[in-house]
């Protein structure tokens, strides 16, 4: 039966469900509100620049409720009285390693190599423990980046609050995936153990994240496409595509080469420095690259001794100098920073540490925006924490002075929860003029010496009895015809930084409120010092390039040169030697060379110089070298690492640039090392001292190579193939076939027409074999360490089998005896000149190899 609801019983109805239930009245005292607080009387700076005085902070149920200048607090709300403190906002740590368990090697999906794990999480593990939420706590932190440690991919970020935790309550996530993070980690074992390694896995890593976005397309059309291996691995990199990449650096070079591949790429990135970035400043500003800023300043070397301070090279006693300066200077040249206590093996020394960045040279208000707007802006929760301001995560530091001088932190506020931090050494003795809310009010003084009390009014004294005192707590009885009451009067008191605040029970059961302040004559006081606020600031001198010795304060500047009357080397069939020579440079190119009697007209800006009793030859050319390569020079880990690139790891700084510029060395050819089979890919320079970036060495033009090598050197790794010499042979024949497949796989999907290429996976860039296809279509040069005849002859026919020449066969000990193979199928040779006879690949090496 359909029931016919009348307008009475309708509106009834509507009572019932939106009316709450019938609570009994309430019997007992009012409830308190535990999280309403004002904070009263203080100086808050809101945010960096920005100071209200006599400020009464409300907070209610974690978050700033108002803030406004001598407003009196809400009835209801426990008052905590600030005078004499400064409040500022809670700090945000961008950025706090913590332990996330790797995924199960075994499971499907999981990428082969443990050190790419972008599927991780920095609170799959148990995230930020007690002991560490207090450290933060303790020095101003009330929201904290968490980041998964380990590895190269490691995964992905949240920011919590450092609140602690309750039974059964889980971690407090103010916002969750803020980017991913990333690091140059060559530890742990396995591939890869070098820097270059690192970049070659983490391009690696997102082009096969771009060609699983591509098969995921191709098998919408196509459903009997095979799921590709590593999936849970690359879904996580292009899950993460939006998010910014924090890059975890440990020098100013890995920050340059963090900015090239996220360049590459097209990924928003953050650096998490080293501290080091002023030593090439320049490049760091000018990569764009927002800076995480460590205060972990180095200590002081140990000169003690005549044979310590030889150890200590003029560059770290140079960046143990200038370390202190880096905040500043990067702050000076624009460049987005926020503060992080990573690298400090103790908190602790953090608040000293930004203190010690103010004092050479970077300004309080932005050592305090470093601490609090900048990591909120770079982490994207700006409208949660990082100022005081209604609405706001009620996160905040109560400081007693000057945070960037003395001060000392008493307290921190974390959504709302009180934390004591230290107490404040008040010392009671003395004079203190009280004020009651009395009835009628009355004024007095209190005098304290120890646990011997009295008040005083005018001539009048009433001396205390059953004084307690506990920390800075006190209670008394004294006469209350002191305060013009009848009988005895029970008192108590908490000292705290404003004062004195306690209550008072009067005879007639009246409970009233007293506050006290200490006399400004008071002896206590006496002792106080003034001090000047000037603060002893280092200048900000310019640094040289490279940082260290030697450094230039200016690079050379290129200018058109005459030099005339040496004799001029021009190891050419043209001119050939020439006595009383003259060699006219343009702009940096050779515009004239011959004798000196035939000079044709010279611009007169040109700077002339006489060479008379001198000789004059082309630069050196290095055909193989390992200088000036950071982080490894072989990626020993696999037999076959044609994806590594020197040019990824120049650095500028080794001091071996110089010394061989002074031997006329002006063209080096980079090379792997010889632990592998097949090796990383060469890099050719130019030889600059004082260069600003390190791409700023690569010479132009120069045809691409790679390294391989024979013999012992890539056999005897250990468990690893291949371990004899066939096994090298065998290795570098299987991986040109698997080139050759490749290549031709790619060239099968080119010529594929739009409609088929999309139900097909397309092939999977492999940076490995991209190398070795290079080499089978004559675009990259093979240079091979070689000694011995028998295996220089085997590369000789592996080149003439797979149809290409190889460019040099390097060292070459035993290649007098297979001249005529070297010269069909290489371009040449590069010979040691005076080296043999060292172990016993290099017995047969006789001088005349070279001739």
């Amino acid at each position: 039966m359909n029931r016919i609801l009348t307008p009475t019983v309708l509106a009834a109805g509507l009572l019932a469900a939106t009316s709450p239930a019938q609570q009994p009245p309430h019997n007992g005292p009012k409830p308190v509100d535990a999280g309403w607080h004002a904070l009263v009387n203080a100086t808050a700076i809101t945010q960096p620049g920005t100071t209200i005085t006599d400020a009464t902070i409300v907070i209610r149920n974690g978050s700033i409720q108002s803030i406004a200048q001598g407003s009196t607090p809400p009835a209801g709300a426990r008052v905590w009285d600030c005078a004499g403190l400064t409040v500022y906002a809670g700090f945000v740590e961008p950025y706090a390693s913590v332990s996330a368990p790797p995924p199960d090697p075994s499971a499907p999906g999981t990428h082969w190599s443990p050190k790419i794990t972008p599927q991780r999480h920095a609170l799959d593990g148990q995230g930020l423990d007690e002991s560490a939420r207090g450290e933060l706590r303790g020095i101003g932190y009330g929201a904290v980046a968490l980041a998964p440690s380990g590895g190269i991919f490691r995964g992905t970020s949240a920011i919590v609050s450092t609140n602690e935790r309750g039974d059964g309550e889980g971690t407090r996530i103010i916002r969750d995936h803020i980017y991913q993070a990333m690091a140059f980690d060559t530890g742990g074992g396995g591939y890869p153990r070098s820097e270059m390694g690192t970049m070659a896995a983490m391009r690696q890593g997102f082009l096969d994240a771009d060609w699983y976005e591509r098969a995921q397309a191709a098998r919408a059309d196509n459903s009997a496409l095979p799921q590709p291996e590593q999936a849970d691995a690359l879904q996580a990199l292009l899950a993460q595509r939006g998010l910014p990449i924090v890059f975890e650096t440990r020098d100013e070079l890995q920050l340059l080469r963090a900015a090239k591949i996220a360049a590459e790429f097209g990924r928003s990135a953050i650096a998490l420095g080293s501290g080091l970035e002023f030593r090439r400043i320049d490049p760091v500003v000018e990569s764009g690259l927002p800076i995480l800023v460590p205060v972990d300043f180095p200590d002081a070397p140990d000169v003690s001794t005549v044979e310590r301070s030889e150890s200590v090279s003029l560059r770290d006693l140079m960046t143990w100098e200038q370390a202190p300066t880096n905040p500043a200077r990067l702050a000076n040249r624009g460049v987005d920073l926020a503060f992080t206590t990573h690298g400090l093996s103790n908190r602790s020394d953090f608040i000293a540490n930004v203190r010690k960045a103010v004092d050479h040279g970077l300004s309080e208000e932005k050592a305090l925006a470093m601490l609090t707007t900048a990591p909120a802006k770079i982490l994207g929760v700006e409208n949660q924490v990082g100022t005081i301001a209604s609405g706001k995560l009620a996160n905040l530091v109560v400081v007693e002075g000057d945070l960037f001088d003395d001060g000392t932190i008493r307290g921190v506020w974390v959504e709302g929860n009180h934390h004591e931090v230290s107490r404040q050494q008040i010392d009671l003795n003395g004079n203190w003029n009280v004020s009651t809310q009395l009835e009628t009010p009355v004024s007095a003084r209190l005098v304290i010496d120890g646990t011997s009390l009295s008040l005083e009014k005018g001539q009048e004294a009433a001396r205390a009895s059953k004084v307690t005192r506990r920390e800075r707590h006190l209670s008394f009885v004294v006469d209350g015809k002191i305060l013009g009451l009848e009988g005895k009067v029970a008192m108590n008191f908490d000292a705290e930084a404003g004062g004195l605040f306690g209550s008072g029970l009067a005879p007639d059961g009246t409970i009233f409120t007293w506050s006290a302040v200490h006399d400004v004559a008071s002896p206590a006081d006496a002792h106080v010092d003034i001090e000047t606020d000037e603060r002893i600031r280092q200048p900000l001198n310019d640094l040289a390039l490279p940082f260290g010795a030697y450094g230039l304060s200016d690079i050379p500047a290129q200018e058109d040169l005459l030099l005339v009357g040496g004799t001029v080397w021009t190891s050419s069939d043209e001119h050939g030697i020439i006595q009383n020579g003259a060699l006219w440079i343009r702009a940096g190119r050779v515009a004239w060379v011959g004798s000196a009697d035939s000079l044709p007209d010279v611009p007169g800006t040109t700077r002339r110089v006489d060479t008379s009793g001198k000789h004059i030859t082309p630069g050196i050319i290095d055909c193989h070298s390992h200088t000036g390569i950071s982080g490894g020079g072989n990626e020993g880990a696999q037999s076959v690492t044609s994806e590594v690139r020197i040019a990824d790891v120049v650095n500028p700084d080794d001091i071996a640039w110089y010394r061989e510029l002074a031997g006329g060395l002006t063209v080096i050819n980079q090379l792997h090392g010889s632990a592998n089979a097949i090796g990383g890919q060469n890099h050719v320079v130019k030889n600059r001292w004082g260069s600003k970036h390190p791409d700023d060495l690569s010479l132009r033009g120069a045809l691409p190579g790679i390294k391989f090598a024979l013999g012992e050197n890539p056999k005897r790794s250990e468990n690893r193939y291949p371990d004899t010499r066939l096994g090298v042979e065998a290795i570098i024949r299987d991986r040109f076939v698997a080139a050759q497949e490749y290549d031709a796989a790619w060239k099968r999907y080119d010529a594929l027409n739009p409609r088929q290429r999309g139900s097909e996976i397309p092939p999977q860039r492999d940076l490995e074999l991209d190398a070795l296809a290079e080499i089978l279509r004559g675009e990259r040069l093979v240079h091979s360490h070689s000694y011995r005849a028998d295996e220089i002859f085997m590369l000789c026919r592996l080149a003439d089998e797979f149809g290409f020449q190889l460019g040099t066969l390097q060292h070459v000990l035993e290649g007098y005896k297979v001249a005529d193979a070297i010269k069909r199928s290489a371009r040449g040779a590069s010979t040691f000149s005076d080296w043999w006879g060292y172990k016993v690949e290099a017995y047969d090496a006789i001088p005349y190899n070279g001739a």
